[in-house]
């Protein structure tokens, strides 16, 4: 795909991913350099690229291959000055585990009415409020790729029924069900919990409404996909007109949020800053090794994000 592949890396996790990459990747097929920062006349001597962003003032018109650090590549996909011939990879690693394990935990707190009974202590009340069971809980989960599967096989472990909305409604392991997503939103089952784990597209760009949420009853819905999915006010509008009981939301369209967000003040959000599952260079690491190998071999893999779709 590529000949002789001249890589930059820098920024975030740079250093630590150059350190690990050196010793597992077969010499004589790529060359790679480390820096702290770049500019174009350093980053114009490379034809490949490893590193969450780039500045925009920069450009990337003859970068040939660009491995994101991060899950997604959103903030090089919204570029003008991609190659018409770009490859473009990006990490799973473990982040899928660490989003699942982050899914679980806030079900299980709306479960156990945990964020109810902390208040409650702040205030030295004593009330008992029952919690729920997970037993025959039905969780939908908003996209079955990487992210979705590994939700999806952390709660089939429980007696938890977990549905998948897709593209086409193909059958995805550790789903109980399937429904093409057009599907899902005209006529959605009653549900418990809805997980968003979809990329960002054009398509999706502002995918939830609040018509949507109108389908449901008291739901509760966890965003750890991407922010640009859905409004903070179609959020708050929906949680005042009972559609959802809970919002858990780890992305946001700005962040840090702003501290003028109404977002901050709703007792029924629950906020953490973006940090469902953060990156590691080990997950780097793992990822870019298995996408170069997969690039001299004149192959994809899953890794690789298919431009026409944008993930």
């Amino acid at each position: 795909m590529i000949d002789d592949i001249k890589l930059i890396t820098f920024g975030r996790l740079a250093r630590d991913f150059y350190a690990r990459i050196r010793d597992r990747i077969e010499q004589g097929k790529i060359v790679i350099d480390y820096f702290d920062r770049i500019d174009q006349e350093r980053l114009n001597k490379y034809n490949a690229l490893a590193a969450f962003d780039i500045p925009p003032d920069m450009n990337i018109s003859h970068i040939s291959w660009i491995h994101s650090f991060g899950a997604g590549a959103d903030t090089f996909l919204k570029r003008g000055d991609l190659s018409k011939n770009i490859i473009i990879s990006r990490t799973a690693g473990r982040l899928g585990e660490k989003i699942a394990e982050y899914c679980l935990c806030h079900i299980l707190a709306g479960k156990q009415n945990l964020y109810e009974l902390y208040y409650q202590q702040k205030s030295r009340v004593w009330r008992q409020i029952i919690p729920k069971r997970l037993e025959k809980t039905k969780v939908v989960i908003l996209g079955t790729g990487n992210m979705g599967g590994e939700v999806a096989r952390l709660l089939s472990r429980f007696d938890i029924e977990v549905i998948g909305v897709n593209t086409d409604g193909r059958d995805i392991p550790n789903f109980n069900k399937i429904y093409p997503i057009k599907k899902f939103f005209a006529d959605p089952p009653k549900i418990d919990v809805l997980i968003c784990t979809l990329p960002y597209t054009r398509q999706n760009n502002n995918l939830l409404t609040e018509k949507i949420f109108s389908n449901f009853k008291n739901i509760h819905f966890i965003n750890v996909g991407r922010s640009e999915l859905v409004e903070g006010g179609t959020i708050i509008d929906s949680i005042n007109k009972g559609y959802i009981s809970r919002a858990t939301l780890d992305v946001f369209s700005t962040e840090p949020l702003a501290a003028s967000s109404e977002l901050w003040e709703n007792a029924r959000v629950y906020i953490t800053p973006h940090q469902a599952a953060i990156t590691d260079a080990e997950d780097v690491t793992e990822s870019f090794e298995k996408v170069f190998k997969t690039i001299i071999s004149n192959k994809r893999n899953e890794l690789f994000v298919d431009l026409s779709k944008g993930y």
